[in-house]
């Protein structure tokens, strides 16, 4: 997993990341517009297909999660703050469990 926030301030930590993929990405409040950090992502060579939840407002009674794909993450609606983005393939294999959401498939497509 990879933490990281939206505050874009030079960052001192020199360690070695995870292999691209094999990372579950985690942003906390990564800002309104999450088309330029998809853009970002996807030039370091991420998939377009890769899965992305948006969660806001997390384990508060009005949480509430958009699932989406990295590709079409830039058209997602910004979330309400506090909020969370997650990215990986650990996503999907979430969301596919989820009777509520039923729908993954189809809107990841």
């Amino acid at each position: 997993m990879i933490f990281s926030t939206g505050h874009h301030a030079q960052s001192h930590n020199r360690a070695a990341l995870p292999a691209l993929e094999d990372a579950t990405r985690v942003v906390y409040m990564p800002g309104r517009d999450l088309s330029l950090l998809a853009e970002q992502w996807m030039v370091e060579g991420l998939p377009g297909e890769l899965p992305c939840a948006v969660v806001s407002r997390a384990a508060q009674p009005d949480q509430s999660v958009a699932y989406t794909t990295l590709g079409k993450l830039g058209d997602a609606s910004p979330a309400a703050a506090p909020s969370l983005l997650i990215a990986g393939w650990a996503v999907r294999e979430l969301a596919e469990s989820q009777p509520l959401i039923a729908g993954w498939a189809e809107a990841a497509d």
